[in-house]
């Protein structure tokens, strides 16, 4: 079983350690793939860091598969996904979860479309940065 969302903002620091919170993603997956996502999120899109995170987990005793593009075509999933749920709400499909109540959607959409092209260049050089 996978968290499926290692994020930094699913980690609530506690007295006790680290908490880890927001489970609806949770389903059977890579640990491949996993770590390596949270190595990007956690390494903030930085080639360097996430080598590191890597590199950490493999010296605790942690196995790397070969996962190829797979990791960042997630990410570019995820992004994708966003952008769905932002357009189901502009269109009324959807109430407006939480998090989104307070923002422009318009001017949301219209940026992630735009940006969009450049966010698959910039995870497919990451990728081989980091990976390569």
């Amino acid at each position: 079983m996978s968290h499926g969302d290692l994020e930094p903002h699913n980690v609530l620091a506690s007295a006790d350690g680290p908490v880890l919170i927001d489970w609806e993603s949770v389903a059977c997956e890579s640990a491949t793939l996993e770590i390596g996502r949270a190595a990007a999120g956690f390494g903030a899109d930085d080639p360097a860091r996430i080598s590191r995170v890597l590199h950490e987990y493999v010296d605790s005793g942690g196995v790397l598969a070969p996962i190829g593009d797979s990791l960042f075509l997630r990410k570019v999933s995820l992004h994708l996904c966003h952008l769905a749920e932002r357009l189901d709400v502009e269109v009324g499909k959807e109430p407006a979860p939480g998090w989104m109540q307070s923002q422009n959607l318009a001017a949301l959409i219209s940026q992630d479309l735009q940006a969009f092209p450049q966010v698959v260049t910039d995870l497919r050089h990451l990728a081989s940065a980091s990976l390569g």
